[in-house]
């Protein structure tokens, strides 16, 4: 009757409202999370490493995942490797061997959204690089005047900044100046600080000693218990287990955002938005980061990152603009659709 028609008209309503109330409330969340894995693509060296290293493992365990075709087609639920190949070309060209019209669709309703979050990364690394470039510049002023716990703690800093950004890398000749002055006055007491340092550094990005090898593990025994006194040989040393650690920290990052995506997939329908946008804006900050450590580490695992980009993408376009006979949200229908493809290029 007109009465349940107009009850039903209202809850639909309702529901929508509730809705956008979430997705307004969700962007913010969104655009932070989407930062952290661009930066990471476009990282340091030691980042950039780690993608390479995992590009090879993806080729390795995923050989005959790696010809998946470039448009995963969310409207079937034909997404098992048997059929993916044939079943997806036909869903997606009508058999004529061309792209769907709505794959072109889907790809240039994706392009602004790709382009607008890859300015909003780069505005936020800028804004990060000056405020490291401020903190460096603090930390080498009057270093080696400073109390030994005042360069404890400069150096944590600086050493921080190795996997944060391009400001280590840019002034590194002028951080080498420092540290050789350091070293040379007391070579003993400068490896003790440096082995507190790299400990720090470790325990922050839980960094387990046991994967940088027993050499490193030594060498970091020797310097915390002045057992170097050539300040040459400690300086060495610190640059030798400083690398390895740091490339140590790109993978942990990268694993950790990777991990953070399958859970994603994984998890329920009620944070699937929320959590979907974070890993996003994360993926996102690893790729466009110039630190040359997350670089490495983005080379990688390139193609898996940008794959899980594409789909993370697909599935929240999907989760926004899927349309649904009754008009109501519903996230079960969603995640049918797209998961199962998702998963088999992340996990």
């Amino acid at each position: 009757d007109e009465g349940g028609e107009k009850e039903k008209q209202t809850a639909s309503e309702q529901v929508k409202e509730e809705n956008a109330a979430r997705e307004k409330e969700d962007f913010q969340e969104a655009v932070r999370s989407i930062s952290e894995l661009t930066k990471l693509k476009n990282g340091n060296t030691w980042e950039q490493k780690e993608f390479n290293r995992q590009v090879d493992n993806y080729k390795d365990n995923y050989g005959n995942r790696k010809d998946l075709p470039e448009e995963i087609k969310w409207g079937s639920t034909q997404q098992s490797e048997n059929n993916q190949d044939q079943g997806n070309k036909d869903k997606g060209s009508g058999g004529n061997g061309k792209k769907g019209k709505n794959n072109d669709n889907n790809n240039d309703s994706q392009e602004p959204k790709r382009a607008k979050i890859e300015e909003e990364v780069k505005q936020d690394q800028a804004k990060k690089d000056e405020e490291a470039t401020n903190t460096l510049t603090n930390d080498l002023a009057g270093l080696a005047s400073k109390s030994d716990q005042e360069k404890e703690q400069s150096l944590v800093d600086i050493e921080k900044l190795k996997n944060q950004g391009g400001v280590y890398g840019q002034r590194k000749e002028e951080i080498k100046e420092k540290k050789d002055e350091l070293a040379k006055k007391d070579p003993q007491g400068y490896g003790k600080i440096i082995a507190k340092v790299i400990q720090q550094k470790m325990k922050e990005f839980k960094v387990e000693i046991n994967k940088l090898g027993s050499e490193i593990k030594e060498k970091i025994k020797k310097l915390q218990n002045g057992e170097i006194t050539n300040d040459e040989q400690v300086r060495e040393i610190e640059e030798e287990v400083s690398e390895k650690v740091s490339e140590e920290v790109a993978n942990v990052e990268t694993n950790d955002l990777l991990a953070q995506a399958q859970n994603l997939l994984k998890g329920t329908a009620g944070n699937l938005k929320s959590q979907l946008e974070k890993i996003k804006k994360g993926l996102y900050s690893l790729k466009l980061s110039i630190n040359p450590y997350q670089q490495k580490a983005y080379q990688l695992q390139k193609p898996r990152i940008e794959k899980a980009l594409k789909d993370l993408e697909s599935l929240s376009q999907n989760n926004t603009h899927q349309p649904n006979k009754s008009g109501f949200f519903q996230p079960k229908v969603i995640i049918s659709l797209g998961l199962l493809a998702v998963l088999a290029l992340v996990v």
